[in-house]
């Protein structure tokens, strides 16, 4: 098998409830600023 991509992620609890954060891996997202990414 063959890892193709790798996400670093740090796991923790907010409120009780788990979440999963992503930190890095992600690849670069054009744009100068969050409304622009998204689009």
């Amino acid at each position: 098998m063959r890892i193709k991509r790798v996400f670093l992620t740090i796991d923790t609890h907010t409120g009780g409830e788990p979440t999963r954060t992503i930190i890095g891996g992600l690849p670069y997202i054009p744009g100068r600023t969050v409304v622009e990414k998204m689009t």
